[in-house]
């Protein structure tokens, strides 16, 4: 792994802000901003795209200096180069934020699911400039929302109900 990032460094300006962690024990790759006090960890997934992205979104100071740099070909870095992602407008990362809270709670599906490589490649290549929520924000601010909805929408209904009955097994 470590001979394959010495040769990435020479064609992404991406590795000057990053470093590549060792694999975990599911064999998946991280990089880590190296960048003050940010030290965010990434998926790694053979590209530079995600640390690119982050380097433009996060850190526009060290963006702009990377984009006056040249790359290996002694040529300045173009907007193709930096994989520069195309803006979506809030009302979009809301909406694909609440399809993704309502797949994960309509299908019983785990949160950690947003963090799986499978699932990241998918948003990338369905929506590359959508960011995904991190787990805690997913959990405690649109899935609890979408409780506390639901909760009212019921307590609502039961108000009109003269009888309930509930039964289970266990």
């Amino acid at each position: 792994m470590q001979s394959f990032k010495k040769d990435l460094q020479k064609s992404s300006k991406a590795w000057t802000y990053f470093d590549l962690l060792p694999a975990d024990s599911e064999g998946k790759a991280y990089t880590k901003c190296k960048i003050s006090d940010c030290a965010v960890k990434l998926a790694y997934n053979q590209n530079t795209s995600c640390m690119l992205y982050h380097i433009e979104s996060k850190h526009p100071i060290q963006y702009e200096e990377m984009k006056n740099t040249k790359n290996i070909n002694n040529q300045p870095i173009s907007r193709q180069d930096t994989l520069k992602f195309k803006n979506i407008s809030a009302e979009r990362a809301s909406l694909i934020t609440k399809a993704i809270a309502d797949f994960i709670s309509q299908d019983m599906r785990p949160i950690s699911i947003i963090e799986s490589s499978g699932f990241r490649g998918l948003i990338e290549l369905l929506e590359p400039g959508y960011i995904l929520p991190t787990r805690r924000t997913l959990s405690e601010q649109t899935i609890l929302k979408q409780y506390e909805g639901l909760k009212l929408k019921l307590l609502k209904e039961l108000e009109t109900v003269d009888g309930c009955s509930i039964t289970f097994d266990y």
